[in-house]
């Protein structure tokens, strides 16, 4: 699993965080942002590996854990706000919601017709 973080010349206190297992999700975010005007200061990408291999309880925990600590650490340094992109499964979309704690608002997104739209705004 990988963990890499990206700092942007956008608003500092925001941020777009991708977490993909199933398949790459960064340019679809991309292709979001940029239709809804988006400007991040920082970009969150956590992956597993390049390959689509069977997600097992231990990459899964991997996954949360490091989901959790990553958005934490946006936390810490002062962006208040995160667009959350994913392509997990459904099982692990839940783990990885309660690994969610003292981290920035987020808006999650969902795609229809192949296209990322916002589904729900969660409060800090």
């Amino acid at each position: 699993m990988s963990v890499t973080e990206e700092e942007l010349d956008g608003e500092a206190c925001s941020a777009v965080v991708t977490v993909s297992l199933a398949r790459d999700v960064g340019d679809a975010a991309h292709r979001a942002c940029a239709e809804r005007s988006l400007h991040p200061g920082r970009w969150l990408d956590i992956r597993y590996g390049s390959s689509r291999g069977p997600v097992d309880g231990d990459i899964a925990s991997a996954v949360a854990f490091g989901f959790g600590r990553g958005l934490r650490s946006l936390s810490d340094r002062g962006v208040r706000e995160a667009h959350l992109f994913l392509s997990v499964p459904a099982n692990l979309a839940v783990l990885l919601g309660s690994s969610i704690n003292a981290g920035p608002a987020m808006t999650l997104y969902h795609r229809i017709d192949g296209t990322y739209v916002p589904s729900v705004r969660l409060a800090a």
